[in-house]
């Protein structure tokens, strides 16, 4: 008997079942996918390496395996814009204002409307990224709890 009703596959599942499909797939899928969400092409491919680093050699992942190691691709790629700018002598306020930069052009690449954080929001935020740098987090998770920080505003 057919199904009552023809549900498409949800796009995640799509991409998972397209991503076994040849070698190398998943790292395109990831790449496509950033391009997406307005991440540039060189950022897209880095998200694509990284999200299959992610993976951790996984031969056959769950959709929601994809999804958590794509998100934490972005995260890390972030992160490395962060090291880059302290890499680069830059101070740690100036760091992490790159990464607010960064997910202002990302949103308004995919055409998304920008947030607007307002100067007390980022100070705040600032903040709680040095209190979790005394603590030793890592940059991903101070990054992480700075933003935690700036949703709640």
């Amino acid at each position: 008997m057919p199904p009552l009703i023809d549900l498409p596959t949800p796009p995640i599942l799509a991409e998972a079942i397209r991503a076994d499909e040849a070698p190398g797939a998943l790292e395109a899928m990831f790449t496509a996918r950033a391009k997406r969400e307005g991440w540039s092409d060189s950022q897209a491919e880095w998200i694509g390496r990284l999200g299959v680093a992610a993976l951790d050699g996984a031969v056959s992942p769950t959709p929601a395996a994809i999804d958590r190691a794509y998100k934490a691709a972005g995260r890390r790629l972030s992160a490395g814009y962060f090291n880059h700018a302290l890499d680069e002598g830059k101070s740690r306020l100036v760091a992490f204002l790159t990464v607010i930069d960064l997910e202002k052009q990302v949103i308004m690449r995919a055409g998304g409307k920008p947030p607007n954080y307002p100067d007390q929001a980022l100070q705040t935020a600032f903040r709680a990224l040095e209190e979790a740098a005394a603590r030793k987090d890592s940059v991903e998770e101070q990054l992480a709890t700075a933003f935690l920080i700036l949703r709640q505003q």
